[in-house]
Formats: C-alpha cells, sequence, structure tokens
C-alpha cells in the first residue's frame, strides 16, 4: 500500500490560519464587551436614582421641614382662624403644600379676599398675604352677617363688623344673599355712620329705607336708601335741638320722616 503523502503547508499560510483563529476570538470577545460596559455604566446610575429617592423620602418626611409656622398678613376683615382652618396645613412637609391650589381656595372660599399668595420658606414657615376688597357696611338679615362693598356686592360673611356699621334687615328682605343685596347704599350707609360717629347699628325697611333712632328720645327716623347723609343729620340735629326746648312737647313725636331731606315731615303722636 503506498505511503499517502503529507500535504505541504507553506509556512506563511499555517501563521495566517492561527492569526484568524486569534482575530477570531478577539472578535467574540469584543462582541461581549458593549453588554459588560453597558451593566457597569447602569450600575452607577441605579444607585444615584436610589441615593435620590431616599433623599426625597427624608425631605418628605424629616420633623425639620414639617409646617410649624403659618404667617398671615393683609388681614382686615377676615378672623385668621378661619383661614387657617381652609388651608388645614397640619403636619405636613413644606415640600408637600401645594401654594397654587390653596391660593385659589382662599379666593374661591372668602368673597372678600381680592388676591392671595402662599409661599414656603424652609425649613418649616408658609407665609400668606391677602388682599381683601374694600368693604363698607354689614348687612345682617336671620341672625347672619355678609360683608357689602361700595355696590351692594356680598364679600362673604361676617362674625365681627369691627369698626362698621350694621344694617339689620327688619323684615327679612334679602335673608339670603347672593351676589348683591338691593336695599340702601352701602355708601350713603357709611356717610351715616361717619355724620352720627355714636351710630353703628340702623334698621331697615323698604318702605322708610335706613332708621335710627334719636339720641334720648327714641323717635324713629326715617332716612331712605340714599341722600345727602350729612344733610339729613343736620336737620335732625336742629329738630332735637327745637323740640328739647318745648319740653313735655317732645315726647308727643311719633316719627321724624327725612326720607326726603327737601322737605322734612314730623309726625305728632295722637292724643288719643
Amino acid at each position: 500500500m503506498a505511503k499517502r503523502r503529507a500535504r505541504y503547508v507553506p509556512k506563511g499560510k499555517r501563521s495566517a490560519g492561527r492569526q484568524s483563529a486569534s482575530s477570531r476570538g478577539r472578535a467574540a470577545g469584543a462582541r461581549r464587551s458593549p453588554s459588560t460596559s453597558m451593566a457597569l455604566i447602569k450600575l452607577p446610575g441605579a444607585a444615584v436614582l436610589l441615593i435620590c429617592l431616599w433623599v426625597l423620602y427624608a425631605l418628605l418626611t424629616h420633623p425639620r421641614f414639617m409646617v410649624r409656622y403659618v404667617r398671615i398678613e393683609g388681614l382686615q376683615l377676615l378672623d385668621e382662624g378661619r383661614v387657617r382652618s381652609v388651608m388645614a396645613l397640619g403636619s405636613q412637609s413644606v415640600f408637600r403644600v401645594r401654594t397654587k391650589q390653596l391660593e385659589r381656595e382662599l379666593i374661591e372660599t372668602f368673597g372678600c379676599i381680592e388676591q392671595a399668595a402662599v409661599a414656603c420658606r424652609l425649613p418649616n414657615q408658609v407665609q400668606v398675604t391677602v388682599q381683601e376688597y374694600q368693604a363698607v357696611v354689614v348687612w345682617e338679615s336671620g341672625g347672619n352677617r355678609w360683608w357689602l362693598d361700595a355696590q351692594g356686592r356680598v364679600l362673604g360673611g361676617s362674625t365681627d363688623p369691627g369698626a362698621l356699621i350694621t344694617i339689620h334687615d327688619l323684615r327679612g328682605t334679602n335673608d339670603a344673599p347672593a351676589g348683591f343685596v338691593v336695599g340702601p347704599s352701602p355708601v350713603y350707609a357709611r356717610d351715616l355712620a361717619e355724620a352720627l360717629p355714636g351710630v353703628r347699628d340702623v334698621d331697615y325697611t323698604r318702605e322708610h329705607g335706613l332708621v335710627v333712632y334719636a339720641p334720648e328720645r327714641g323717635w324713629p327716623v326715617f332716612l331712605g336708601r340714599d341722600g345727602d347723609a350729612h344733610r339729613k343729620v343736620a336737620i335732625l340735629v336742629g329738630i332735637i335741638a327745637e323740640y328739647g326746648e318745648r319740653g313735655d312737647r317732645a315726647g308727643s313725636i311719633e316719627y321724624v320722616d327725612l326720607r326726603n331731606e327737601t322737605n322734612p315731615q314730623i309726625k305728632l303722636a295722637s292724643s288719643n
């Protein structure tokens, strides 16, 4: 049997074969390296995310950042306690306070608030600044009170009239006002309070308008819904002085009608 002749392979070709195998190995290693690199890149990112979540949790729950001080400025008509109760901040983090939402709630809840600004200050303070509409009088009907502006618009419920004059709706003509009170001019009532500094309460009926009672006499004085309050008060002072000089006859007056200041009327009580 003839011997099989060995195939001759030149040196250069053998080296090329080995190099080709080595290159294939390196290529396979190169194909694996991107995924390994991506994993190494993602690990720091995940660690940073976890750290951020932990910091956020710490900020939201740490006692140092819980609301402890609420400062409210600009209140003229509203009671501070009512404003605090509507905001209902309680013990929450300053980072959870929704300032814009609170501003809307204050304006929608209290008709006398024209503008509201809420801001948080670290570490634990909330600053509230409000601007109220200008109330002129207080309207009372059925035991409830409301602030009115110069046009008679209802600004909201009132618990304390302060220095404002209160108009008492004797007949319940507007016992649940919504929007506006149709009745006496608020500016006229305000002017009346200026002309009679000691008077802070007046009555109102549709037929007589505003009603006050002569000091030390008790006569009802019908003043109407509008007019020159200072002039009407000057006429009333003159009537009181004139009838005061007449002694007993002063008690015979039933009422004084000043609805038309150019034609004041005095009704004497019947002798019967």
